[in-house]
C-alpha cells in the first residue's frame, strides 16, 4: 500500500504541467462543439456579439466579486505566522484589478516571476478567453470546409507537438549549473 501511495503521489507531481494542457484541450473541445452546434442550428450564421457577451457575463461578475473579496475582506479571514503575505495579494489587486478584468494581465509586467497579478490563477482565464476569441473562426472554417480542414488541423497539431518536443528541457539544470526541478517548458506559460 505504501508503494502505491509513493508511486501515485510522484506521478501526480510529475504530471502536473500537463494538467493545464488537458484543461485547455477540454475547454477547446467543448467550445468547438458548442459553436459547431450553433452553426448547424442557424445554417452557418453565428452571432459573435451574443457569443462573446454570454462568455463575458458568465465570467466577469465572478471574477469581479473575487477581486472585491481580495481587496476588502481577505485580510480579515485568517491568521498565522505567514498571514502577513496575504497583504501582497491585496496590494496586487488594488494596483492591477483593471488588467485582470480586461484579461490582459498575462501581457503586463512579464519581467517578474509572479507578474504581480491580481489573483495569480486568473492567468488561465485570460489565456482561455483569448483562445475563445479565435475559436469561432476555426469552427466556422471547420464547418464550411469539413474534411478539407483535417490536414490543416493535423499540421497545427504537429506544430504543437514539435514545439513541445523542442522546448522541453533536455536536462534539469539551468544556465548557472544548479538543479532546477521546477523548470518546465515555456516557463512563462506556467
Amino acid at each position: 500500500m505504501f508503494f502505491l501511495q509513493v508511486v501515485l503521489s510522484g506521478m501526480f507531481v510529475s504530471a502536473a504541467p500537463f494538467c493545464v494542457d488537458i484543461f485547455f484541450l477540454l475547454s477547446g473541445t467543448l467550445t468547438s462543439l458548442t459553436i459547431l452546434k450553433q452553426l448547424k442550428r442557424t445554417n452557418g450564421k453565428l452571432n459573435l456579439a451574443s457569443l462573446y457577451l454570454h462568455r463575458i457575463l458568465r465570467l466577469i461578475p465572478l471574477l469581479a466579486g473575487t477581486i472585491l473579496f481580495m481587496v476588502s475582506l481577505l485580510r480579515f479571514c485568517g491568521s498565522g505566522p505567514v498571514w502577513y503575505e496575504s497583504d501582497s495579494y491585496r496590494t496586487d489587486c488594488e494596483s492591477n484589478w483593471r488588467s485582470t478584468l480586461l484579461h490582459i494581465q498575462n501581457y503586463l509586467n512579464t519581467d517578474s516571476y509572479n507578474h504581480n497579478m491580481c489573483i495569480g490563477q486568473s492567468w488561465y482565464l485570460a489565456a482561455d478567453f483569448h483562445l475563445f476569441l479565435i475559436a469561432p473562426f476555426f469552427a466556422y472554417l471547420l464547418r464550411k470546409y469539413e474534411w478539407k480542414m483535417v490536414p490543416v488541423i493535423v499540421v497545427l497539431l504537429a506544430c504543437g507537438v514539435l514545439l513541445l518536443v523542442f522546448s522541453w528541457p533536455l536536462n534539469s539544470t539551468n544556465p548557472r549549473g544548479t538543479h532546477s526541478r521546477g523548470q518546465c517548458r515555456l516557463s512563462s506559460y506556467y
